[in-house]
Parts: structure tokens; C-alpha cells; sequence
């Protein structure tokens, strides 16, 4: 074998390869596996505990397993390769949103003329060519026969009567031997319409999920967190609504963006509500209950600094304790007294004369509290000359989406759900009808084409073609 031979098998052998990858992913169906796969994957990582942001951090891991039977760790370990536990950022969801991006493009390339020609071309065309079974487009062709004796022949204009009755507009051609017919041929831009906002849906997600970035703020009031540039989120006040002050059913956030020297814009939140502020994507996850703990020295009046236990960070005069966290967390130490304090909350906190928490004293190393007080929200303790006071607050929880990939998706998506409303309410249908003569009667061919039921469109067509249909217009 040549040179030249084998260059040219080399050159068929990828032809074929691109023209299989071709058929293969230009098919409808595809549409449906992929959309299929993505909804599996999403629902999984809703019923499958997914990884909190940093997991990294082994505080953070620590913590997120703490949620699971001890015996399941090793089983959790291996599933962990797998991507189970992070979908959001895996193969198992980026492989068919590149698919899916691969298949709209194509889809577009290939019937994209092909609507185009049905909604705006399709007087210059040859019927046949707009509606043939054979050819590549969008939707699904049907083809219906009726012969017509002599004593009932039929005639080109009859047909079109018919057709202009069920709803149908026809442009007669050829004589009075053909004519095409068509129905809400506009909505044939909604089918390439709905392919393009797929290739936005699926590049914008995508994009989010590489380029994008989330961030986690936790505000606690009269706190502040810097956003892209210079610009400082500021936290006013949280309102909380329901009976369980741990976990409230509702609540709002007043919120103040600091846009520069003696400026500021004023946000209000609802909780799990979201809002787009100069580009970025504001969601109120929540709201964090904590004990505010502050010491005072009985006698002199002045504050004493306190250290939470679990943080290595600075001493401070006032301490905020997350309460629903693990219970290391409501630990705070008092270096100048070697004493740590324990806050627990009461249930019970919004009647006055039952106690909200319980506040232990640890002296040293001990292991079992010196003293145990219940102290109602917002009063005092004393204990070894020290007073101490506790009161419910809040921290909102906030996550910023930095970047505007995420409306990119949103744009593609929402293109797709118009689109599909657009072809239900108006399914586009298209049909070249043909009347040759046979014997001393005639012949009627219906070559039609349409997104909709082709079953119930074949029927239709019969239905209008027989004998006994359409007697007032024939007459």
C-alpha cells in the first residue's frame, strides 16, 4: 500500500468518526437523556448530604462528619473519590453540561436553517423540500394518501378549502395542482429558540461552576464585610419571626452597602430571598443564634477580657457563642481568673420569668461545673466576683455570587422555558399537498411535518382527505 493509500484510509477513518459523532449527537433524543441526567444529578445531590464550602479546613470536615455514624467513615471515604459527596463540582454534573453544550451547538448548526427556511423561506422552496420525511429538521413528518373515484373527484381548490377550515393557511402553486399549508410557522424560531437558550443554559453553568465564585459572609450586627472592590456590607439589625428562637421560621435583614466616603445604600432582605446588587447576587441563607457573653469585675467596674476555647484568637470584652454548633463552642475561658464558662440556652427565652440559659463555671481542669445558674436573657451572674451576662442575638449569614456567569444560565434557561411554553401553545405545522390524476379519479398526497402529537396530526390529515369530510365545502 502507498503512502498516498494510506493517508486517504487515515483521512476516511476520521471522516467516518466525525460523521458517526455527528448523526449521534444531533439526534432528539440525546436532548432527553441529557436533561434526564442532569435532573438525577441534581436530585442526588439533594437527598445525598453534600460537603460544606471549606472542607479543607479539618474544623470544618471534622464537623460535617460528626453528622454521621462513626462505622459509616470508612464507607464515606471510599464514596469521596467518587464525587458523591461534591456533585455541584464533579464529572458526574460537568460531562453532560459539556454534552449538552456539544449537542445544542450542533442541533443549532443542523436545524437551525432548516426552521428558519419553514418560517420565513418557505414560498421560495419547494414544497416537498420543506416537509420531506427524509430531510434533516425539526420536528417529525407524517404522510397521508386518499384516492378519490371518478363520481368524487376532488379538486386542488376543495383542498385548500378544507385546509383554510381546520385553521390552515394555503398558498396555492403549480397550477391548481399543489398547494402548501401552514400553521403558527413562526413558532418554528421557538425549536432553534430553544437550543440556543439549552448552549447559554448549559455554558453559563459551566462558567459559574469554574470561573465563578461564591462567597460565605457571616454578619453580626453592626459588623462588616468587604465585597469586590471597595465596597463594605454592613449589617444593621436582624428580625426574627417564629416560636423556636433557635430556629426561627422567618426573618428579615437590614442591610447597608458602604460605596464610598460618607455614602451608602440601604438593602433589605427577606430570609432565603435574594437580590442582584452591582453584579452581585445577594441570598440570605439564614441566621446564626448566638450568646453574647460579657464579664465585668464586680468591684472595680471594669471589663475582663474572655477567649473562646475552640479559636486561637485574641481575648476580648465581649464574646458572641454560636449555640446551635458543636457544645465546644459555648466554652469561653477567663485567662486572668484560669476559670471557664459554659453558656447553654432554655427554651423559654421570650417569657420572662423562665430562665433562658443555664451558665456553668469550670475552675481549672475540673471536669464537673463549681456552679450551674439558670440567668433569664439579658441579666446577670455572679460568680468568684465577677459578673457576667448573657443576651440573644443574632448573626445573618449571607452568600455573595461574585460574577455574572450565573446570568448567563439564567438567560439560557429561561429562553428554554418560553420557548417550550410558546411550542405548546402554538405547535407549529407545515404541509405540501399534491393532487395527480389516476385512472379517471385522482390521487391526494399529504406530506406534513410538525412539533406536535404525529399520531394525532396523521389522523387529522386523513380525516380531512376522506371522501365524506369537508360536504359543505365541497358543495
Amino acid at each position: 500500500m502507498s503512502r498516498e493509500e494510506k493517508d486517504q484510509v487515515v483521512a476516511a477513518g476520521w471522516t467516518g468518526l466525525m460523521d458517526w459523532l455527528w448523526r449521534a449527537l444531533t439526534r432528539p433524543s440525546v436532548t432527553v437523556i441529557l436533561l434526564v441526567w442532569l435532573v438525577v444529578i441534581l436530585a442526588l445531590s439533594i437527598i445525598v448530604p453534600q460537603f460544606p464550602r471549606h472542607v479543607e479546613d479539618p474544623l470544618v470536615r471534622s464537623r460535617w462528619l460528626a453528622g454521621f455514624p462513626t462505622s459509616a467513615w470508612a464507607l464515606i471515604q471510599q464514596l469521596q473519590t467518587l464525587g458523591v459527596f461534591n456533585l455541584s463540582g464533579s464529572i458526574w454534573l460537568r460531562l453532560p453540561l459539556a454534552l449538552l453544550l456539544a449537542h445544542a451547538l450542533l442541533m443549532l448548526a443542523s436545524w437551525g436553517p432548516a426552521a428558519w427556511r419553514c418560517a420565513r423561506q418557505m414560498q421560495q422552496l419547494p414544497s416537498e423540500a420543506l416537509v420531506d420525511a427524509e430531510a434533516t429538521g425539526p420536528g417529525r413528518a407524517v404522510r397521508a394518501e386518499e384516492s378519490w373515484p371518478s363520481a368524487l373527484a376532488i379538486t386542488a381548490g376543495q383542498i385548500a378549502s378544507r385546509l383554510e377550515q381546520t385553521g390552515f393557511r394555503v398558498l396555492s402553486r403549480s397550477g391548481a395542482s399543489s398547494c402548501l399549508a401552514w400553521q403558527w410557522r413562526w413558532s418554528w424560531l421557538a425549536v432553534a429558540g430553544a437550543y440556543l437558550g439549552l448552549a447559554l443554559g448549559a455554558l453559563g453553568l459551566i462558567l459559574t461552576s469554574w470561573l465563578g465564585e461564591a462567597i460565605d459572609l457571616t454578619l453580626e450586627p453592626h459588623g462588616n464585610a468587604q465585597l469586590a472592590g471597595p465596597v463594605n456590607l454592613a449589617l444593621d439589625t436582624v428580625t426574627v419571626s417564629g416560636d423556636d428562637a433557635l430556629h426561627p421560621g422567618g426573618g428579615r435583614l437590614e442591610l447597608r452597602a458602604l460605596t464610598g466616603v460618607g455614602e451608602s445604600q440601604s438593602l433589605g432582605l427577606a430570609l432565603h430571598d435574594s437580590r442582584l446588587w452591582r453584579g452581585t447576587w445577594l441570598t440570605a441563607v439564614g441566621v446564626r443564634p448566638v450568646v453574647e457573653l460579657a464579664a465585668e469585675d464586680a468591684a472595680t467596674g471594669q471589663r475582663v477580657p474572655l477567649q473562646p476555647s475552640v479559636t486561637h484568637t485574641a481575648a476580648r470584652e465581649l464574646l458572641r457563642l454560636p449555640l446551635t454548633d458543636a457544645p465546644d463552642m459555648r466554652l469561653a475561658s477567663v485567662p486572668a481568673r484560669n476559670l471557664t464558662v459554659r453558656v447553654d440556652y432554655q427554651a423559654g427565652q421570650g417569657q420572662t420569668d423562665v430562665p433562658a440559659f443555664v451558665v456553668s463555671f469550670y475552675q481549672g481542669k475540673q471536669s464537673s461545673p463549681v456552679q450551674s445558674q439558670p440567668v433569664a436573657n439579658g441579666a446577670e451572674v455572679a460568680f468568684d466576683g465577677t459578673r457576667y451576662r448573657v443576651r440573644l442575638d443574632y448573626d445573618a449569614m449571607l452568600e455573595a455570587q461574585v460574577g455574572l456567569w450565573w446570568a448567563l444560565a439564567a438567560l439560557g434557561w429561561g429562553m428554554v422555558i418560553l420557548c417550550m411554553v410558546w411550542l405548546a401553545a402554538a405547535p407549529p405545522v407545515i404541509l405540501a399537498c399534491r393532487l395527480t390524476a389516476e385512472g379517471a379519479g385522482s390521487r391526494v398526497t399529504c406530506l406534513a411535518r410538525g412539533v406536535c402529537d404525529v399520531g394525532l396530526l396523521s389522523g387529522q390529515l386523513l380525516e380531512l382527505l376522506a371522501p365524506g369530510a369537508g360536504a359543505a365545502v365541497d358543495r
